[in-house]
């Protein structure tokens, strides 16, 4: 369920911002009402969505204090109400949108470290809400005549930028010891310096919870905290840009049990970019991360992003 959310998110969330425009899209100045309809219009449609999957799909708790687990309320309504006020205050400053993003981000990894949901619940949450963006999206600009922010080719600054992520993780094998990690979730922040055109260094903090099977009633959660560095490429194709990248890093794991407490990543990994004005941006990315615990263990990622340049 969750790799069929992502993969309609992949398609939906870049669809949201329209045909390209050749002048700072976020200058269009929509509005007041049109700004208000798209975030209500976003509001709305994930309440509607998230009670509707609440009370329709059966998942217990990490806590086992009840069976509504997906998706997580909390995470949903902050990606949908944050991302939709973030993404239409970009005009102003990209920093909204990644503050934003940041924000809903907290939320989703508050809720897994009180162990009221799994990574899967948030993560569910997170496609909801971003599902009903582009609904907010979309209605107000069938309102208002397609007052919003749409997609950037012109030229944009190259010092640097900050990515906001958020990160499905499905790992392809076991820890040892007969444990199994589940699908789990990532976020945090990705901060980019480039040395001109083509070529970049980044410096990236995370933190990641995975559901830990180890054939008990219910999984444990695993949490991990990282900080990696690496290089990144920049292949410019108009309003999408192809940017992969190479990072290999240390992460700190707490309630391990039988897993080291540090252990070391590498992770490969292909970003489209897809700007909405000349400081701001969002996009997805897929890779394929290797990690030691116990065993060297492999894992398919696939995530959404906020950027803004700087």
């Amino acid at each position: 369920m969750i790799r069929k959310l992502i993969a309609i998110l992949l398609v939906v969330l870049p669809a949201a911002a329209l045909p390209a425009a050749d002048t700072d899209s976020l200058r269009t100045r929509p509005t007041i009402w049109a700004d208000v309809t798209a975030v209500g219009g976003s509001a709305a449609v994930n309440a509607a969505l998230t009670e509707i999957f609440k009370h329709s799909i059966h998942a217990e708790r990490p806590d086992g204090s009840s069976y509504d687990s997906w998706p997580s309320r909390h995470t949903s309504y902050a990606f949908a109400i944050l991302g939709s006020v973030g993404y239409r205050a970009a005009r102003y400053s990209g920093w909204w949108l990644v503050g934003a993003h940041t924000a809903a981000n907290v939320v989703a990894m508050q809720r897994m470290l009180a162990d009221r949901h799994y990574p899967k619940d948030v993560l569910g949450g997170a496609a909801t809400g971003i599902v009903s963006i582009a609904a907010g999206e979309v209605l107000s600009r069938l309102i208002f005549h397609g007052q919003g922010p749409v997609f950037y080719r012109g030229d944009v600054p190259e010092r640097g930028s900050v990515d906001a992520f958020t990160t499905a993780v499905f790992p392809l094998g076991e820890t040892g010891h007969g444990q199994k990690l589940l699908t789990g979730a990532k976020a945090g922040l990705r901060f980019t310096r480039s040395f001109n055109t083509r070529w970049g260094m980044s410096l990236e903090a995370s933190s990641t919870s995975f559901p830990l099977d180890r054939h008990y009633e219910r999984p444990e959660m695993l949490h991990t905290y990282g900080l990696a560095a690496g290089a990144t490429a920049c292949f410019s194709t108009g309003a999408c840009t192809l940017e992969p990248r190479l990072m290999a890093g240390a992460q700190y794991n707490s309630r391990t049990g039988e897993i080291s407490v540090c252990s070391f990543t590498c992770a490969a990994t292909c970003t489209a970019v897809f700007n909405i004005s000349r400081t701001c941006a969002i996009g997805a990315e897929a890779g394929y991360e290797l990690r030691t615990m116990n065993s060297l263990l492999s894992s398919v990622t696939l995530g959404l992003f906020s950027r803004v340049r700087f």
